[in-house]
């Protein structure tokens, strides 16, 4: 795609195509983002500003950003008329007419906001409950689009209750093309509070107060269309959290060695990731069990497959001739004899095998394609590119896509993840997703879960957030994906939360993962060496691929031969339990049998 860049950006200056991509991430000056001065620290980053992250920030505290969310320009002009507003119980129907006034062809975005009942609550002046493209309108004509949202979906986590609630009074319904340029729809009208979930508690508390601004509604509503509701529209959810684990008859009498080993990457004896089948940045489940000849192969995204350019084959079989990411990273914690041991091309200059050359399409950057609110054109690349790639090499896993929330403009990673937005994040992931998982024997991993939110220390960083915080803002991204993509796979994150690896807590890995939200796949740790803390001065401890395996995770990455040995010592002393070993195995051995039928 990248070849084609020049023409592209040609065409839009020049008139021939007309951009209709609008932003994901609010853009202001770096001061503006004074609530979030503990960004970038090293040991613990308090999330003080709590619900208030991107727009939601802007628009409670009236800042005027450069650029609000769901900003974009075009060569033409857009009228978005009401048409109908209704309901169907609990979920909202919003009608509207798009007519292009300007000269040019062109799209817009719709975008749907609510604004909730305040009640002397902690809640964001408004929140994005859904968004359309249009197709091309040309000039003086029009189309139309139907849009629609639960309101339980705006009910506030109370944490004291572990329930989601809809308090009483109205929700207004706002309509337009960004955060800043909208117009009262109608409103919703509550007379009691509603209890929509009954949940239990989960990671962890916080040792600071929330964030509360003082917000203001003042929209008249008198000529506004009215929709009332009662609780009797509405659905309560209550959760099973009596988890029973699975475990595949096909492996429970393999010794607990073997069930370690199913649970880790492929390693050789000498300590070393041996990726045999396929060179990237990629890896291998293990290979050295008997009567398991089969295996997942994982390649790293996000922006398409992280393939070596070129490699060599001699008798001794693949080697490597461009250097790995993974291994240059871990190369600062190996003696010169041990790095020595690597598959390098440092290591590999006297091998004169025959070179073999290989590529990919590179894939715009999640945030742009996120930028596009076009679900339909994600997973279009989903299914024509990543799909059909992963099917030319045979790739059963994809590491993407990566879908951490951007809590600050500034992270150096959010050109990884889609939004500040978890409704925007996790319908372009499951866009994606769905794409992919369209071809037969290939899985999107999705990622970091949760809070990877800066790159500061970020294998040992604790993120402090509170538990509304993380349900309403950074959960709830993978909650959607999970829910309509449907991911095989799914990764941890380096990062703390509250005191415990994202890897350990079983609060989020099997309450929430396995009981609220009925995942059913793969869950494996970011990549990792069990005890690696990358410098002394971090004060939290490292994640260890015991506590993972214990507290719910399934796979290890790399997997090196010290996770393996951590875990084995853990089994010895009881601190795993064969039972525990079984579970993970299992999962493993499923999506190895899923994908490679």
């Amino acid at each position: 795609m990248g070849v084609v860049t020049g023409d592209v950006l040609a065409d839009i200056v020049l008139g021939k195509a007309n951009p209709s991509g609008k932003l994901t991430t609010t853009w202001s000056a770096v001061k503006d983002y004074k609530y979030i001065d503990e960004f970038g620290s090293f040991n613990n980053t308090r999330y003080i500003e709590g619900l208030y992250v991107g727009y939601r920030l802007f628009d409670s505290f009236n800042i005027k950003p450069f650029y609000p969310f769901g900003f974009g320009l075009s060569y033409t002009d857009f009228e978005i008329k009401k048409k109908t507003l209704s309901n169907k119980a609990s979920e909202i129907i919003v009608e509207v007419e798009i007519k292009n006034t300007g000269k040019y062809p062109g799209k817009e975005v719709v975008q749907v906001y609510v604004s909730p009942s305040q009640n002397n609550m902690d809640k964001p002046y408004q929140s994005l409950m859904a968004f359309k493209k249009t197709p091309l309108i040309k000039p003086n004509e029009s189309a139309e689009l139907k849009l629609s949202f639960k309101l339980e979906d705006i009910a506030r986590y109370d944490e004291e209750k572990a329930q989601y609630i809809l308090d009483n009074g109205n929700y207004i319904i706002r309509v337009g093309n960004s955060s800043e340029k909208t117009e009262v729809y109608g409103y919703v009208s509550l007379n009691e509070d509603v209890i929509t979930q009954k949940l239990k508690n989960v990671g962890g508390k916080v040792d600071f107060p929330p964030l509360k601004p003082k917000i203001k509604i003042n929209d008249d509503l008198s000529s506004a269309q009215k929709i009332e509701l009662t609780k009797n529209d509405f659905k309560l959810v209550e959760v099973d959290y009596n988890y029973k684990s699975k475990v595949n008859e096909k492996i429970k009498d393999l010794s607990n060695e073997e069930l370690g080993k199913l649970c880790m990457s492929n390693f050789s004896e000498t300590d070393v990731p041996n990726p045999v089948a396929f060179l990237g940045e990629a890896g291998e489940t293990n290979q050295s069990i008997k009567g398991i000849d089969k295996f997942l192969i994982l390649v790293d995204g996000p922006t398409g497959l992280r393939i070596a350019k070129k490699y060599g084959v001699d008798e001794k079989g693949k080697y490597r001739l461009a250097q790995c990411v993974f291994l240059r990273e871990q190369k600062d914690y190996m003696s010169p004899e041990e790095y020595a041991k690597q598959d390098s091309p440092d290591n590999n200059k006297d091998r004169k095998g025959k070179v073999y050359y290989q590529s990919c399409t590179a894939i715009p950057i999640a945030t742009s394609l996120a930028q596009t609110f076009n679900e339909e054109f994600l997973e279009k690349i989903g299914k024509n590119v990543v799909g059909e790639e992963m099917d030319l090499f045979n790739i059963q896993v994809w590491l993407a896509p990566g879908m951490c929330i951007h809590r600050n403009i500034l992270c150096g990673r959010n050109f990884e993840y889609f939004s500040e937005d978890p409704l925007i994040t996790g319908k372009m992931a499951a866009a994606i997703v769905r794409g992919v998982q369209s071809h037969k024997n290939r899985a999107c991993t999705v990622k970091h879960f949760a809070c990877n939110n800066q790159e500061m220390n970020r294998l040992n960083n604790n993120s402090m957030v509170s538990e509304r915080v993380l349900r309403e803002i950074y959960l709830r991204a993978f909650k959607i994906a999970i829910e309509e993509g449907k991911p095989i796979c799914l990764m941890t994150s380096y990062n703390l939360i509250n005191g415990l690896h994202s890897s350990e807590r079983r609060d989020l890995v099997i309450d929430v993962l396995r009981c609220e939200w009925g995942f059913d796949g793969l869950i494996m740790s970011d990549w990792y060496h069990s005890g690696v803390v990358p410098n002394k001065v971090s004060i939290h401890p490292a994640q260890m691929s015991s506590n993972n395996i214990r507290n719910g995770n399934n796979l290890q990455m790399f997997g090196k031969k010290n996770d393996y040995e951590v875990l084995m010592k853990a089994v010895k002393n009881g601190e795993v339990t064969r039972e525990q070993l079984l579970e993970a195995a299992s999962r493993v051995y499923n999506t190895i049998e899923l994908l490679n039928q």
